[in-house]
């Protein structure tokens, strides 16, 4: 063999294997192409420095034919070859081509090189129905062309169960094919395993774990090791038990304890847990991480991002964003069809294009979002498998992941992007996936948080398109499904949020058609949820945003009712928690459009109360931060609103003044901010920009606005 020497062979190793074992020869490529030779083995073994890895293996998936037939490409790949591991099970002694790869191989390279791997079957069976060893494989070839016996049964590695188990087995290879001893591999992988749980920082201390690999030299010391293997194997056991415990623990924390933390919205907790378990996850290292390991720490990667975010570090956020999305799509480029990698890959691109749409970078969100909706459209389509332990199969989960991408896309068409049309249909296949979903599964409760959420972003459409009572139903059946939550789980902080925002929702589309009374009621049961909330957690940056948003809509409804003193209560709050919002992050563009209408409804108060002086005076600074904005920034749902508004009351104020050249000015600019901007324009908008043209004196264009249709881009 040579051990001592890199290879000189452009494989190192040739997997045969039949059709029927295609899972494991998956599994065992992954394994030996990911596989690091620890540092002390490449330094002190042989006459040279072994390479870092084991080097390319050759496992043809596609060109296989299922004839005992051979290709070109697989006569040469065996030729070029250093060894050969044969995958042996009933499936493989009855393969052709099998046997026709191990005569073959043997007529080119010794039967030192060549190993076995057991994946089911006996050993030298009693009866040929149950054989493992394929007959090439159990025959030696002389120079003479005729046939002897050869046993190979201490030769092979014996993945099954009751045998060495994989991991065990895999190690075996490993030895085999870099002709070393055991004790030092032995040593290593206890080392190695030792680091790995130490990282976790969760209680439990292995002992040594073992490979076995029974290369020529072992099998003639094996009655020597007997002893010694045996004792390891009871350690590699243990070692195998506890490892795995460890990985579905971290699982849990990142799943369970995480939505338990979100829930009860204990920020602080949950960006200590999830900071701890990044921490452990890269002291590991990718390099020494298996498939389950590298999801792992991609998820907790997005999920510390999602806290930080929650608490308005939207910088450190999108670090630990980006990275987790460029390991994921490493991830992906290596397992293309593998559930584990297209799963993570697509979340890693929600958590990205969510902040992107957050921070109003609608193209960066538009084309990971769009990359997301055909990742997980071909999971639904292939419902890949994975070899993940942690990544169950469940019932209708690539349904939910395409709905979850279709409601995102659909979120960001509805105006950003000018595509309400195209984002109606999203959002109604999104729901129609959801309702699919439940109807499998009606007792999962957060399949029902999975449907509201989709019927919010479908009554954000029908707004947009001037469909009211559409999205007054949409939003009552969202708001259905939260308070039947709420009965059961009152202090369920996350559903109370989104039922708080449902109502504020709600309330907006009550005034737009005159409803007052009811509106003002809704606002105010929106305002005490959110009151308990931010009692419940000051430091949540999300939630005192969204509680100013309520508190200002609500003032706003009173001051046009008449009730100025209440309304400049409401505002005062308003004002001083979206300050403390915008001090901790002022990259959210909702954050900063709630600013920005604030300072204008501080004018508006001002004039109600004939305070002209003041009311100018808050007018000019509303004019001044939102002109600091950049033209992008009417891309964001609300702004091309704001600024319609914004403009139409200066115009009215400088006319009412006398200044008729500085309201027509900014009449004007109320119009060109409308034929110039690319978002939907929505029924408000036109409304606006309708009225700006009628006092500029251009009737026909206002009649034109107040009945045009919103067509698709």
């Amino acid at each position: 063999m040579t051990g001592d020497v890199q290879s000189s062979y452009k494989y190192r190793a040739f997997i045969s294997y039949s059709h029927a074992d295609d899972d494991v020869s998956a599994w065992l490529l992954r394994a030996l192409e990911s596989y690091r030779i620890p540092k002390h083995i490449r330094l002190k073994e042989g006459k040279a420095p072994l390479p870092k890895r084991l080097g390319r293996i050759f496992r043809d998936r596609e060109d296989l034919p299922a004839t005992g037939h051979m290709t070109d490409r697989i006569f040469e790949a065996i030729a070029e070859s250093e060894f050969m591991i044969v995958i042996c099970s009933p499936d493989a002694v009855a393969s052709k081509l099998v046997n026709r790869e191990i005569t073959e191989f043997k007529r080119l390279r010794s039967d030192n090189n060549i190993l076995c791997l057991i994946a089911g079957g006996t050993p030298f069976a009693k009866h040929a129905s149950q054989e493992c060893f394929p007959e090439a494989l159990r025959l030696t070839l002389p120079n003479d062309g005729g046939k002897t016996g050869f046993a190979v049964e201490g030769l092979a590695a014996d993945a099954r169960d009751e045998g060495d188990g994989k991991r065990q087995a895999f190690l075996k290879l490993v030895a085999g094919m870099l002709d070393i001893g055991l004790n030092d591999l032995v040593r290593r992988e206890h080392q190695r395993r030792q680091y790995r749980i130490s990282a976790y920082a969760i209680a439990a201390t292995i002992g040594m774990t073992v490979m076995g690999g029974l290369t020529f030299e072992a099998y003639r010391a094996r009655h020597q090791a007997e002893d010694a293997l045996a004792l390891a194997k009871e350690k590699s056991d243990e070692a195998e038990k506890n490892l795995a415990e460890l990985e579905d623990l971290s699982v849990f924390i990142m799943s369970s304890v995480y939505d338990e933390l979100i829930t009860a919205g204990s920020l602080s907790v949950l960006e200590r847990v999830s900071g701890k378990i990044v921490n452990h996850l890269d002291r590991i290292g990718t390099d020494n991480m298996s498939l389950s390991q590298r999801g792992s720490l991609i998820g907790s990667h997005l999920r510390l991002g999602q806290a930080l975010e929650r608490q308005g570090e939207s910088t450190r956020a999108r670090e630990y964003f980006d990275a987790a999305r460029l390991w994921a799509k490493d991830l992906y480029t290596r397992y293309p069809n593998d559930a584990t990698a297209i799963g993570r890959y697509q979340t890693a691109l929600f958590f990205s294009g969510y902040l992107s749409r957050r921070q109003g970078d609608y193209l960066a969100a538009e084309r990971d979002f769009t990359e997301r909706l055909r990742l997980t459209r071909i999971g639904l389509e292939t419902n890949p498998t994975s070899l993940d332990p942690h990544m169950k199969k469940i019932k209708g989960h690539w349904e939910e992941e395409v709905a979850d991408a279709e409601a995102n896309l659909c979120n960001l068409q509805y105006v950003p992007l000018g595509k309400p049309l195209q984002a109606l249909e999203n959002c109604k296949s999104s729901v129609a996936l959801r309702q699919l979903i439940i109807e499998m599964q009606p007792d999962v409760k957060e399949h029902w948080v999975n449907l509201a959420s989709s019927y919010l972003f479908l009554a954000n459409s029908y707004l947009a398109l001037g469909r009211n009572v559409e999205a007054k139903e949409a939003l009552l059946n969202r708001l259905t499904i939260y308070v039947n939550i709420l009965d059961r789980e009152p202090r369920n902080y996350r559903i109370l949020r989104r039922a708080a925002m449902t109502q504020q929702r709600q309330a907006q589309i009550e005034d737009m058609q005159g409803n007052t009374a009811k509106a003002i009621s809704l606002f105010d049961t929106a305002k005490k949820r959110f009151d308990i909330l931010t009692g419940q957690d000051p430091a949540n940056v999300m939630w005192l945003a969204d509680s100013a948003d309520v508190y200002r809509d609500y003032a706003a409804i009173l001051l046009r009712a008449g009730e100025q003193e209440s309304a400049k209560a409401l505002l005062a709050v308003a004002e001083e928690q979206i300050t403390r919002a915008l001090a901790s992050d002022m990259s959210r563009t909702n954050r900063r459009l709630c600013a920005h209408r604030t300072r204008l409804l501080k004018a508006q108060l001002m004039l109600e109360q004939d305070h002209e002086e003041k009311a100018r005076a808050y007018l000019k600074e509303a004019v001044a931060h939102f002109e600091g904005e950049d033209t992008n920034y009417l891309r964001a749902p609300g702004a091309l609103e704001h600024a319609s508004e914004l403009y139409l009351f200066l115009g009215d104020l400088l006319s009412r003044e006398g200044d008729t050249e500085g309201a027509s000015k900014a009449w004007r600019h109320v119009t060109s901010l409308y034929e110039t901007a690319t978002p939907t324009k929505t029924p408000k908008v036109r409304a606006r920009v309708a009225s700006a043209y009628q006092q500029l004196g251009d009737t026909a264009r206002a009649a034109e606005l107040a009945t045009a249709k919103i067509v698709a881009r």
